[in-house]
């Protein structure tokens, strides 16, 4: 990053504001404004594991850290086979859209709701025919 002088009270400027050579507090009269941190998270939708609620061990998915995670696949396995029953945890909020997609409200090429959602408004039906099609 390139700084330069203020040619009015010598503090330094981007390179930005190159075009004026002041610096914003001279040029507008206002101290300039802070630059905000970005904000980490610990997952991309939860702040912290939702059942021991620690930050320090890494997120591994549903929410869990990678101990609970490990611990919830071993009770899930042995009270159901297949995939373990999510329902005691809390999940966050979806984003507001359709049941059936999040943009669509059924297949814009056979219009079910039947077959689930594959990608670009199409059941997986229809996208794997699409697909086929491409490739001929």
């Amino acid at each position: 990053m390139n700084l330069y002088p203020c040619t009015d009270c010598g503090g330094m400027f981007e390179a930005s504001e190159l075009a004026t050579g002041m610096c914003y507090t001279c040029r507008t009269g206002k101290p300039a404004p802070a630059k905000r941190a970005p904000v980490i998270r610990w997952a991309r939708d939860y702040d912290e594991c939702v059942k021991c609620g620690t930050r320090s061990v890494t997120h591994e998915g549903y929410g869990l850290c990678r101990s609970c995670h490990s611990a919830w696949k071993k009770n899930g396995r042995k009270t159901r086979r297949g995939a373990p029953d999510l329902s005691s945890f809390e999940k966050p909020d979806r984003a507001p859209g359709y049941p059936w997609s999040m943009k669509y409200p059924q297949c814009v090429a056979c219009g079910t709701q039947k077959i689930k959602h594959e990608a670009h408004g199409l059941c997986r039906r229809c996208y794997k025919a699409s697909l086929r099609k491409q490739v001929a």
